[in-house]
């Protein structure tokens, strides 16, 4: 008899949790920080504001809601903005803000590491904000050479340690 009242009131327990009208919260896995970094170099981002250092990925939405997202499990995100007259001063790159010389254009890029391995070789886009962006080893030198339609072209040596940049506005296109 006292096995079939702790049966009931179990019973009755579950159909009262069953009928609540609490909104449940659905539990969502973040994004990879990979597709977090492509979606929001993105134009039609809702973000207010993201970055990325070697270390972090933050992202401030629109209501001034700031996330940290790790990135050191990631390879090193670095992106490249080629240019022929202007550019700006850039350690860490603004997925949001950072805008580029060369919108739309597309360009042959190749990256090898120091004993001479192609770790890219592809044509790229820079998009609307002018950028290339890539994702290389960490803890490596490599040497870029980016190549555009017509011809012009920019040599350069860049580094994917801790404390390196992952905005480079420097390597000018003659």
């Amino acid at each position: 008899m006292k096995g079939k009242w702790i049966g009931l009131i179990v019973a009755f327990v579950i159909v009262l949790g069953g009928c609540s009208n609490e909104k449940k919260e659905e539990v969502q896995e973040d994004p990879s920080v990979v597709t977090m970094v492509e979606k929001y170099s993105q134009p039609d981002t809702k973000m207010l504001a993201a970055s990325i250092t070697p270390q972090v990925l933050t992202v401030t939405d629109e209501n001034g809601v700031e996330k940290n997202y790790d990135v050191t499990d990631e390879d090193f995100f670095v992106s490249i903005a080629p240019y022929e007259i202007e550019t700006h001063p850039c350690t860490y790159h603004s997925l949001t803000g950072c805008q580029g010389e060369q919108v739309n254009q597309s360009f042959q890029v190749k990256v090898t590491d120091e004993s001479g391995e192609m770790v890219v070789d592809r044509e790229m886009n820079t998009g609307h904000n002018g950028f290339l962006d890539l994702w290389l080893p960490r803890g490596g030198t490599y040497t870029v050479d980016i190549t555009a339609e017509d011809g012009k072209s920019t040599i350069d040596e860049l580094s994917t340690f801790e404390d390196d940049p992952t905005c480079i506005t420097s390597m000018q296109l003659s």
